[in-house]
C-alpha cells in the first residue's frame, strides 16, 4: 500500500511540471520577480539614473509614465514598452532607464523559472530651485536668539530701557556680517550694544538667488527685554513685548472709517498738513481710559477731538502669552491728513472699494526705480491732483518729492488710477483738489525678535 502511494505522488508531481509553459509570459506566478534589493532599491535606481530631458524641463512638463517590461528566465529585462505615456520626451527617457535595469531575481512557477510581465511607474517631477533663499544662522533661528541673549552686556543705564532695537545689516555671499546700523535709535548705550552684538554674529549660510550665493540685506530685532522687564511699575505691559498690539475692533479699516466719519469735521483748511497723536490705556476687558493728547493741533480742536475719540469706548486689547493685558497705546491719525475735507464739501472723492483697495492698488502696481533701489533711496512722495466731477484724475504734480526716479514713479502710479467716485457738494458732483502720500520703502527681511 505504501509503494502505491509513493508512485501516485511521483505521478502528480510530474504532471504539474509538465503543465508549466516556460515560453509563456505570465502576469502572476507563485514567486514574483524582484529587483535586486527590493522596491526601495528600484526607487533609488530610478532617481539616480533618470536624466530629465532639458526641453521637457524648460516647458515644465512633468508626470508619471507607466512602463511595461518582461523579466526573462535568466533575470534579464526585455520587451520594454510604454503602457501609458505623458510626453514623447519623457516616455523615451522612461523606456531608456528601464532597459538599463540590472538582472532581477527570477519569477518562479511550480519550482521552474518563467518569464513574467512587470509594470513600473516612472515619475518625472521638476524640483524648482527657490527664487530666493534667506541666509540661515548656524543652528537655526532659536540658536540665533539664544546667541544674542547670551551676548548682550547690560549696564545699569541700559536696564532703564525696555524694548527691542531693530538693527539692519548685510550678510554677504560668503555669509559674513557687515554694514551694521540701527534702523531706529533709542538710547546711545543700547544702540551701540545692539550693533556690537550683531557684528559678533558668526558666519551665516549665505542667501541664494536662483541657486547662487548672494549678498542679502536683513533686519533683526535685538530684544533688551527679560521676564522681569515685561511689566513696569504701573502694571503696564511694555508694548514691544506684546505678542499682539491693541487695535481697533475692526482693525486698520475700522480706524480709517472712524477717522473719516468722526474726526475730519474738526479740521480746518489750515490744519490739512497737521496730525494728531494721542495716548490711551487699553484694558484686558477691551475698555479704554486715560486719553490725552501728545501732539495736537490747537487746544479747542484737541478737546473736541478727544471727546469724539472717547466714542470708541472699546479696543481689542494687547495680548501677552495668550492672554489680554493692560497696555499703553499711541493712537496716531496724522497719516490721514491727505484726505482732510473742505468743510463745505458734503462728500469727498473716494477710490473704488475704499482706502484699503487704494493701498492694494498702489502696492500691486508700484515698480521701484532701479537706481533708487540700488542706492537704498526711500521716502514718501506727496502728489497733488484734481478729481474731476466725473471722477477722472487730472493735473497731477509733485507737491513734496524724494528723488527724481521715485517722483516719476509716483506720478506714473497716479496716472494709472481708475476714476474715483466724485466729490459731492449740494447734491452735485464737483471737481476737488486732492493730496495723496505714496510711501516708497524697500522691504528687508525681518528674521525675528
Amino acid at each position: 500500500m505504501k509503494t502505491i502511494s509513493l508512485a501516485l505522488a511521483l505521478f502528480l508531481s510530474v504532471s504539474i511540471l509538465a503543465q508549466v509553459d516556460t515560453s509563456k509570459v505570465y502576469t502572476v506566478v507563485q514567486q514574483m520577480p524582484e529587483f535586486p534589493g527590493g522596491q526601495d532599491s528600484m526607487d533609488r535606481y530610478l532617481m539616480t539614473h533618470i536624466q530629465y530631458p532639458a526641453a521637457a524641463a524648460d516647458s515644465a512638463v512633468q508626470g508619471r509614465v507607466v512602463v511595461g517590461y518582461v523579466v526573462n528566465k535568466d533575470g534579464t529585462v526585455s520587451n520594454v514598452a510604454v503602457k501609458r505615456g505623458i510626453h514623447p520626451l519623457l516616455d523615451a527617457e522612461a523606456v531608456r532607464v528601464v532597459r538599463t535595469f540590472p538582472r532581477h531575481k527570477v519569477g518562479m512557477q511550480g519550482g521552474v523559472a518563467v518569464r513574467v510581465g512587470q509594470v513600473v511607474p516612472v515619475t518625472f517631477r521638476i524640483t524648482r530651485v527657490p527664487e530666493f533663499v534667506l541666509p540661515a544662522f548656524p543652528g537655526g533661528e532659536q540658536a540665533m536668539k539664544d546667541y544674542i541673549k547670551a551676548s548682550i552686556r547690560r549696564t545699569n543705564q541700559m536696564n532703564r530701557y525696555l524694548g527691542v532695537v531693530p538693527v539692519e545689516f548685510t550678510v554677504d555671499s560668503e555669509g559674513v556680517v557687515s554694514q551694521v546700523l540701527c534702523v531706529r535709535h533709542v538710547w546711545p548705550d543700547v544702540d551701540s550694544e545692539a550693533v556690537r552684538v550683531i557684528r559678533s554674529l558668526p558666519r551665516f549660510q549665505p542667501g541664494q538667488e536662483r541657486g547662487k550665493n548672494v549678498s542679502s540685506r536683513l533686519v533683526l530685532n535685538v530684544s533688551f527685554l527679560d521676564e522681569k522687564s515685561v511689566v513696569d511699575n504701573g502694571g503696564f505691559y511694555n508694548g514691544t513685548a506684546l505678542n499682539e498690539q491693541p487695535d481697533f475692533l475692526n482693525g486698520t479699516g475700522g480706524k480709517i472709517e472712524f477717522v473719516k466719519e468722526h474726526l475730519l469735521q474738526f479740521y480746518s483748511k489750515r490744519d490739512k498738513s497737521k496730525g494728531l497723536v494721542v495716548q490711551l490705556t487699553s484694558h484686558p476687558d477691551s475698555t479704554i481710559s486715560d486719553l490725552k493728547v501728545i501732539d495736537g493741533i490747537n487746544p479747542q480742536t484737541d478737546r473736541a477731538l478727544l471727546d469724539t475719540i472717547r466714542q470708541i469706548k472699546k479696543m481689542r486689547p494687547g495680548m501677552y502669552n495668550g492672554r489680554p493685558v493692560k497696555s499703553k497705546v499711541i493712537f496716531s491719525i496724522d497719516t490721514f491728513s491727505q484726505i482732510i475735507a473742505d468743510p463745505a464739501m458734503d462728500v469727498m472723492p473716494s477710490f473704488p472699494g475704499g482706502d484699503e483697495a487704494l493701498m492694494r492698488f498702489l502696492q500691486e502696481h508700484m515698480q521701484y526705480p532701479e537706481l533708487e533701489r540700488e542706492n537704498d533711496i526711500q521716502g514718501t512722495v506727496t502728489v497733488a491732483f484734481d478729481v474731476e466731477d466725473d471722477g477722472r484724475i487730472s493735473h497731477a504734480t509733485i507737491k513734496k518729492g524724494v528723488h527724481s526716479g521715485i517722483d516719476a514713479e509716483a506720478l506714473r502710479l497716479v496716472g494709472l488710477l481708475p476714476a474715483f467716485t466724485p466729490g459731492m457738494q449740494n447734491g452735485k458732483p464737483v471737481k476737488v483738489s486732492y493730496n495723496m502720500s505714496i510711501a516708497f520703502k524697500l522691504a528687508y527681511h525681518v528674521l525675528g525678535e
